[in-house]
């Protein structure tokens, strides 16, 4: 449901008591406020659609497999480059948060798109890296001749990651998207998972 669709609300009879009329529009409108309060906490995230059942006991039952926050456009600081810190001095990135994820590292590859679907050519230094609480970057990728399209996992892991690595709600996903502004382009980021996980998530327009 999209934000401003409201809800067809059952109507209390004409027959029933002032009173009983009250409550009723008191109860429609608390539906209502629900509604809209749903709405805005789901946007921004996208989830998998679908995941393949595995044996054994429930692993983040009650949860998505995997779900990302609104990206948050900005520059990538100097003295900053992309081997140690995940993006190159003054280039375009953006930060999105993992919101929910009980899937490792190797099981979700990332892509950016233009508007029309074609694939994101950067120029530049640019990729996908994820990093940790403490601004390690964990799991690297940089896309020849500036692809930005994941198609066979990360190229690089750091010291103490590997692909069977857990991809924690502490991490963050940062992309370098390089050094043409790509500010209010219509470009769009979206995962698709691998292995045990299965689908695609809608694409998230990057601002």
């Amino acid at each position: 449901m999209s934000i401003g669709t409201m809800p067809n609300l059952p109507r209390p009879p004409k027959s029933q008591s002032p009173v009983r009329r009250s409550v009723w529009i008191s109860i429609s409108a608390v539906v209502v406020i629900l509604v809209i309060v749903v709405g805005l906490f789901v946007v921004g995230v996208i989830h998998f659609s679908q995941t393949q059942g595995t044996p054994g006991p429930c692993n983040g039952c009650g949860a998505p497999p995997f779900a990302i926050g609104a990206p948050l456009a900005g520059t990538c600081p100097t003295g900053d480059n992309f081997t140690d810190n995940g993006c190159s001095a003054g280039e375009y990135v953006y930060t999105l948060t993992i919101e929910s994820s009980v899937i490792l590292l190797d099981e979700i590859l990332f892509h950016t798109s233009t508007d029309s679907g074609g694939s994101y050519i950067a120029t530049g230094t640019s990729g996908f890296s994820i990093l940790s609480l403490q601004g390690v970057a964990l799991a690297q990728f940089s896309g020849p001749s500036g692809l930005m399209s994941m198609t066979s996992g990360w190229s690089t892991y750091s010291a103490g990651s590997s692909p069977s690595t857990p991809l924690l709600t502490t991490d963050s996903l940062l992309i370098d998207m390089g050094t043409v502004s790509p500010h209010d382009q219509g470009y769009l980021v979206y995962a698709n998972g691998t292995g045990l996980f299965a689908g695609t998530t809608s694409p998230l327009e990057l601002p």
